[in-house]
C-alpha cells in the first residue's frame, strides 16, 4: 500500500485538485486546495506548503522551508530512508486529506 501511495503521487495518478481539476476542464488557477483554500493543489503544495499537513510533515519530512529545490531532491531521491519517510508522509496524508474532506462536506 505504501508503495503504490508513492508511486501514484510521483505520476500524477491521484485525487488532488490539479488533476482533478485538468480531468474537468476547470482552470489551473481555480484548482484550490480543498483543504485551506489557499493556493493550487499540486504536489508541491501538499508536500511542502498547506498548513493542515505541518504536523505529519514534521513527522516524516526534514525540512524548514519549501523550495522547489527541496521538492526536487524529495521526488527524485534514492535514499531509501527518505524514500520511507516520503511514503509514510503521502500515506498519512491521503489520510488526514481524506478525513478534511469528509469534515468539509458534512458541514
Amino acid at each position: 500500500m505504501i508503495r503504490k501511495c508513492f508511486t501514484c503521487f510521483r505520476l500524477g495518478s491521484h485525487r488532488l485538485e490539479i488533476e482533478l481539476g485538468r480531468l474537468t476542464c476547470i482552470a489551473r488557477e481555480s484548482r484550490l486546495c480543498k483543504v485551506c483554500n489557499i493556493n493550487v493543489e499540486t504536489e508541491y503544495h501538499v508536500l511542502l506548503c498547506c498548513l493542515k499537513y505541518s504536523n505529519i510533515r514534521s513527522k516524516y519530512l526534514n525540512t524548514a522551508w519549501p523550495s522547489i529545490n527541496k521538492f526536487v531532491s524529495f521526488m527524485s531521491s534514492k535514499n531509501v530512508k527518505v524514500l520511507n519517510n516520503l511514503s509514510k508522509f503521502i500515506l498519512e496524508l491521503h489520510i488526514v486529506r481524506k478525513l478534511a474532506l469528509h469534515q468539509i462536506t458534512v458541514l
